[in-house]
């Protein structure tokens, strides 16, 4: 019986330090588990804010443009520009025009492509931005167009060009000579857009466009338009302004997120507008002339539709749309779930793709501006958010575990301790059952036997 009484002290202590590592191990899942839920939630905020200042900015840019279309509108219903002497005198209406256009430019900083007007008579003027419309990145071109109507003499063109480095005029200065301007798609566009202003004179939006110029410059433009009033608030016509999204792209390169996060503006056809991706979203066709497709899907245009100068190719811009992006999955599997390209508000959801678990942010770009509609979409990896904290949080989870270890043997080891005195009462017990004498006891005085006749 002697090899039981240590068996005993060991089994109490492993007992105790058992449930001293069963508490530690629920300890560990706990923390564990609630640790991954924490730097999920920190991932899907992180997605929502990066998608909100992407919004943020977008918002901002399309509403820039708007106040411009408002504010050259304004001029024009209170009289900045004497549109009655355009019959008397063409040259004093082309030249006032021109200043008229020429300052707005210089105060919007050249941040658009094109802006104009078409006025009802069909006559009109437009202004481009430097190297958009006219190869060389220091003129700004202006063209205005005086028109007796369908019957009348037709179309006077005046052309004006400046440097924009000095602002000087640039003498001689000649553009691609305009001799049936009814013929000239934007004009087509005025009169199947005239309509939607009848009753609303609120800007709206044309769509965002491809203006493949030449082969190195293929601008890309939201297109706006406003109606124009007189001062007795008649409808004389329509004002047009191109955007470059090249402030998007800027934007959207300027959010900090994590190394292999991108991001996309899709517009409401589905085609992408901006992206952080390294493949280029826009493909760039060139055709002999005369042998370019007349009929070109959407989201595509020709050169001869944007630019003055008569290349001896055209080049068709086509813009891809989400839903063809083959390039980057997660965009292409996305582009199919409609409560992520036309949201009703933001939100963040965790999609699992074939390299891995995403985080996709979706926003809606807000805007005054009627029919534009556009999406932000924002992918970031899990594992660029997950695993520097992880490896981390593993570390401090290594060490906690140990510390564990180490405080089940110390509990084993305190518990062996404090039962050592067990091994001395379990023997006096046991000789005591066997009615044994006590050691230490004069046999002669005392004895057992005796004690048992004194208890009866």
């Amino acid at each position: 019986m002697a090899r039981i009484r240590p068996t005993l002290r060991l089994l109490v202590s492993g007992v105790c330090a058992l449930i001293v590592l069963i508490v530690a191990t629920i300890t560990l899942v706990i923390t564990i588990t609630t640790s991954t839920a924490t730097i999920r939630d920190v991932g899907e905020d992180y997605a929502g804010a990066l998608a909100d200042a992407a919004r943020a900015q977008v918002t901002t840019f399309m509403r820039t443009p708007d106040v411009q279309l408002r504010t050259i509108s304004d001029a024009y219903a209170q009289g900045f520009l004497d549109l009655s002497v355009r019959e008397s005198d063409k040259r004093a209406y082309a030249d006032a025009s021109w200043r008229l256009l020429y300052t707005a430019a210089v105060n919007f900083n050249f941040s658009f492509s094109t802006f104009g007007i078409i006025f009802d008579d069909w006559g009109g003027h437009r202004i481009d931005s430097p190297g958009i419309a006219y190869p060389d990145p220091n003129v700004v071109p202006a063209q205005v167009v005086t028109y007796d109507g369908p019957n009348g003499a037709g179309p006077r063109v005046f052309n004006y060009a400046a440097d924009r480095r000095t602002g000087r005029m640039v003498p001689n200065f000649t553009r691609a000579p305009i001799t049936n301007i009814s013929a000239d798609p934007r004009f087509a566009a005025y009169h199947s857009t005239k309509a939607l202003v009848a009753t609303d004179p609120r800007t709206f939006s044309v769509g965002i466009s491809v203006y493949p110029v030449s082969e190195h410059n293929v601008p890309i433009t939201v297109t706006m338009v406003r109606p124009v009033f007189n001062s007795t608030n008649d409808f004389i016509g329509m004002i047009g302004l191109g955007v470059l999204t090249t402030q998007v792209d800027t934007f959207l390169h300027g959010l900090k997120g994590t190394p292999n996060t991108h991001v996309f503006l899709v517009d409401g056809l589905g085609l992408i507008a901006s992206s952080t991706h390294p493949t280029p979203f826009l493909t760039l066709t060139n055709y002999p002339r005369g042998s370019a497709p007349s009929v070109l899907p959407t989201g595509c245009f020709n050169s001869d539709e944007a630019a003055d100068v008569r290349y001896p190719s055209v080049y068709v811009g086509c813009r891809a749309a989400a839903r063809n992006f083959n390039a980057y999955p997660p965009l292409v599997e996305v582009s199919s779930v409609r409560a992520l390209m036309r949201p009703s508000g933001r939100s963040v959801n965790r999609m699992e793709f074939g390299d891995g678990d995403y985080f996709v942010a979706s926003a809606p770009i807000t805007s005054d501006v009627r029919f534009f509609e556009a999406t932000i979409l924002l992918f970031m990896p899990e594992s660029d958010v997950l695993s520097g904290i992880r490896r981390a949080r593993d570390v401090a989870i290594a060490v906690t575990a140990a510390v564990f270890i180490v405080a089940t043997a110390v509990a084993f080891g305190l518990v062996y301790l404090l039962l050592q005195p067990l091994t001395e009462v379990s023997k006096q017990m046991l000789t005591t059952a066997r009615l044994r004498e006590s050691e230490g006891i004069d046999k002669a005085k005392y004895s057992s036997v005796a004690e048992i006749q004194d208890l009866q």
